[in-house]
């Protein structure tokens, strides 16, 4: 509806008008009076306003301030080119969590610390590998457990979960995905998977061994300054809404670019806000500069390993750096003449990757996330078909 105020002459109105209200008195005064507030009003929250957008478009350099006073990273005396050895003999997983990457906290496990963890079992002869005949052209690929003596506590916990998929003594990769697709098996393999790098962390990265690798005071700072934003955001653009000032248009936007700054804050990885330690930052560099080893097939060839032994030790913490790819193609060729070798089949790890162990694996990750996915997307379309149902019964 519109109300409206005016300031007519009496005489233009008829003294016989039967359906109007008259009242006897002067308004005039009152009804500028009423004017004049209601406008200083809008004035005032349009000025507001304006500060509050200032404001805002301010406090996005905070994030930079947070970067620049606690995410540079300090320099190191490190001139290697390559390191064509492993630089430690840390665990693959530990390895992998404290490497950086996109969209992955430092001090996080990902799935490859998982891959390689079983490669790296595979290779001290924990677990051995095993295939059968599918159809003409594939085979099912199987794993057994060897032996768990002398296991440390997160590699007896990753056995405890392949042997969920255990069929007549033998892990079933196909078995694996057959159970995963459905629900309460994939999220109960979720869960495995989240409990065994969490018990990872605590038992290797607690906080006092983590913080000689990395400090994370800016990527601390960065989730409280996005948590800050987004409630300010949320609050400045209700009332903006709410109020319809002058200007209020602008202001929400500003507050949905102010909302926007404080999600990424909040969702970006830590090694941005945060900054490895000197010790850490040499960690890292050497395993960058090993990784970078492993991506060049002419380097390996320059400088070959001399024995499987050291072929298989490469290839599992390939795994851990996300380049196992380059050394399968590389020790195919250069160790076994492109399968020419026969002598490749008497490698379990090497078989392990060739008859797509490490893809199975993968898979078994895209599968239950998808089950997961599909499940709650049919929970909302329940709840949305069941809402849809009560409005028609309105009706």
């Amino acid at each position: 509806y519109v109300e409206a105020r005016a300031l007519i002459p009496l005489d233009e109105f008829s003294s016989s008008t039967p359906y109007a209200q008259h009242i006897n008195k002067d308004a005039a005064d009152e009804i500028r009076s009423m004017q004049k507030s209601e406008a200083d009003t809008q004035t005032l929250l349009s000025t507001v306003g304006s500060i509050v957008n200032y404001l805002m478009v301010a406090l996005c350099a905070i994030p930079l301030a947070i970067y620049y006073r606690f995410g540079r990273e300090p320099k190191t005396d490190y001139q290697g080119i390559y390191e064509h050895e492993p630089p430690t003999n840390d665990p693959p997983a530990f390895v992998n969590a404290l490497m950086s990457g996109f969209g992955k906290n430092v001090g996080d496990l990902d799935q490859k610390a998982f891959q390689a963890t079983i490669m790296d079992l595979i290779n001290r002869g924990k677990l051995g590998v095993d295939s059968e005949e599918d159809t003409e052209f594939t085979k099912t690929t199987f794993l057994t457990v060897k032996s768990t003596d002398g296991l440390e506590r997160y590699e007896r916990e990753l056995i405890d979960i392949l042997r969920t998929y255990e069929l007549n003594g033998r892990i079933s990769f196909s078995y694996m995905q057959d159970c995963l697709r459905e629900e309460y098996q994939a999220r109960a393999y979720q869960d495995k998977y989240n409990t065994w790098c969490q018990n990872f962390k605590e038992e290797y990265l607690p906080e006092e061994v983590f913080s000689e690798y990395f400090d994370q005071t800016g990527s601390d700072y960065m989730m409280y300054f996005g948590i800050g934003a987004l409630v300010l955001a949320i609050i400045v653009g209700a009332l903006s809404i709410f109020l319809h000032f002058r200007g209020s248009f602008i202001t929400t936007i500003v507050a949905i670019f102010f909302a926007v700054v404080g999600v990424a804050c909040l969702i970006m990885p830590s090694g941005i806000g945060g900054k490895y330690t000197l010790k850490g930052k040499l960690y890292t560099e050497r395993w960058e500069k090993f990784k970078k080893f492993l991506k060049d097939y002419s380097l390996i060839k320059e400088h070959p390993p001399e024995s499987i032994a050291i072929w298989n030790k490469y290839l599992v913490y390939a795994t851990a750096l996300g380049v196992a790819d380059q050394v399968y193609k590389a020790m195919k060729l250069h160790v076994y003449g492109g399968l020419d070798n026969p002598n490749y089949t008497t490698n379990d790890l090497f078989m392990f990757y060739y008859l797509g162990g490490y893809n199975h694996i993968d898979s078994s990750f895209a599968t239950a996330s998808s089950t997961i996915s599909a499940a709650n997307n049919d929970s909302i379309g329940g709840i949305g078909g069941g809402s849809g149902g009560g409005g028609g019964g309105a009706f």
